[in-house]
């Protein structure tokens, strides 16, 4: 540890939310320890005297547009075994909270805070009291491997181990690096700038923000794993949405869709793809892929995504994840 003392720096800038696991795919990994890892660290609080609170947590629906997707997440959430849960309505919601205006909301009492410097504190206590020891003011300057495992260190000091684990936080790469494992980091930028690049240029092709009476997308699967079944709405091409007609060849247009687990924030994720089938056929994409979404605190707001190509309302689309894809514009 470079510094003085423990947790001083990503670990300092913890959140300090016990979540109860409302999110997280029902069955998953992290469902499972999400929704155990609370009631454990409850417990460990309590024992230990680290200072918490189980403040509860609302999430709100502000439409109607919204309230499917707010009962699909209560059904999540109870599928994950989180306890305590109720739906609520709007006078039940201002009692908890009167500065909230939803006309639904999921209780879930689980969630809640704790103080992450006292909690790291008595850990470090505990590691002391197992006999750990702790080597402050060293920074890790080189890592070699020798015949029983690494040597870690170089002049001022030196770490013989079998195992080196590698929890260095934003200095991770670095610290693989220094064993050998490269991480592409110059690749990982230039994908994420391509994905930046198709989401301005579609954004700036079709205004769709700007558009009058555009209908709502469900973007709540992102959060899930696995594909997703969606109706095609109609499309925005020159300014305007249209629910029936056609697109001439070469034509482009933004598909808009009832629903989707496009993650379409910062550009989009590499594997955001689609097809669509019209009157029996289908055009486009591999067989499907699988993969965990991320875990959120908030909901956010929904709204169309740009989306596969087709060529009139009503179809029925898979949005599917994991092969190559590019978001926003597609020729049809």
């Amino acid at each position: 540890e470079s510094h003085p003392s423990h947790g001083r720096e990503t670990s300092s800038r913890n959140s300090e939310v016990i979540h109860a696991g409302i999110y997280y795919v029902p069955g998953s990994l992290k469902a499972k320890t999400c929704t155990s890892g609370a009631h454990l660290l409850y417990g460990y609080c309590q024992e230990h005297s680290v200072p918490h609170k189980r403040t509860g947590k609302l999430i709100v629906a502000t439409a109607p547009d919204e309230l499917p997707a707010l009962e699909a997440l209560y059904d999540n959430a109870r599928a994950n075994g989180v306890e305590g849960l109720k739906m609520l309505e709007g006078p039940d919601i201002r009692k908890l909270e009167p500065r909230v205006t939803a006309i639904a909301a999921i209780h879930c009492p689980g969630t809640g805070i704790l103080n992450v410097h006292t909690l790291m504190d008595r850990l470090y206590q505990q590691a002391l009291d197992s006999g750990v020891t702790f080597g402050f003011n060293s920074k890790v300057t080189a890592i070699s491997p020798d015949a029983e495992g690494y040597v870690v260190g170089m002049d001022e000091y030196r770490f013989h181990s079998k195992v080196v684990i590698n929890s260095a936080g934003l200095c991770s790469d670095t610290v693989a690096a220094m064993c050998g494992i490269d991480v592409d980091e110059a690749g990982f930028e230039k994908e994420m700038e391509q994905h930046q690049e198709t989401s301005r240029a579609g954004g700036e092709k079709f205004k769709i923000e700007q558009i009058v009476g555009l209908p709502a997308t469900d973007d709540e699967p992102k959060y899930d794993e696995g594909e997703v079944r969606a109706k095609v709405l109609g499309w925005v091409t020159d300014g305007k949405f249209i629910k029936n007609g056609e697109l001439n060849e070469g034509s482009e247009a933004a598909v808009v869709l009832d629903r989707t687990n496009f993650y379409g924030e910062a550009g989009g994720q590499v594997g955001d793809t689609g097809t669509l089938q019209r009157r029996g056929l289908a055009s486009g994409g591999p067989p499907p892929q699988r993969r965990q979404g991320p875990e959120r605190d908030e909901r956010r707001p929904h709204g169309p995504r740009p989306g596969p190509p087709g060529r009139d309302a009503g179809g029925v689309g898979e949005l599917r994840r994991n092969e190559p894809a590019v978001l926003g514009t597609a020729e049809v």
